[in-house]
């Protein structure tokens, strides 16, 4: 986001807060929601940090999926406010996690929690299916 101001009036004050403050953001992104699109795919979305609290311009995010596998980490440019994580393991639990960064540092985290599904349609429960893996590979599910 850029923290520009729009009126000359307080451009001295608003430069101050927003672009000398050597601090890092003071809030988390707004309204991070993680939606399951398909047994190995789950989409995220959020709200940028309010400029005022941004204390300078935001520079990129980070975004970290962590299961009892290893975490994904994936730095994404500003001005992209939604990702698609995708090739996740079903039926696998996801501690997701999204911070902003400015030229100070990471600002808080905003986190939810996901688990993928085993099979379609079911919202991350067995329920009498048959789930084949060969070599940790999905490779059939029969319910």
């Amino acid at each position: 986001m850029d923290c520009k101001p729009d009126s000359r009036l307080f451009s001295t004050l608003f430069l101050v807060l927003c672009s000398y403050n050597f601090l890092v953001p003071s809030v988390a992104v707004g309204n991070f929601s993680a939606v399951q699109v398909t047994m190995t795919t789950i989409m995220l979305s959020w709200e940028p940090v309010p400029c005022l609290s941004s204390n300078g311009d935001i520079t990129s995010y980070t975004l970290t999926a962590a299961s009892l596998y290893d975490p994904i980490t994936i730095s994404i440019g500003i001005g992209i406010q939604n990702y698609t994580l995708e090739n996740l393991i079903p039926g696998t639990e996801y501690q997701i996690s999204v911070t902003a960064i400015n030229v100070n540092g990471t600002g808080p985290v905003a986190m939810v929690t996901n688990t993928t599904d085993l099979a379609p349609g079911s919202h991350g429960k067995l329920d009498h299916c048959l789930i084949y893996y060969i070599d940790g590979i999905l490779n059939a599910c029969t319910c």
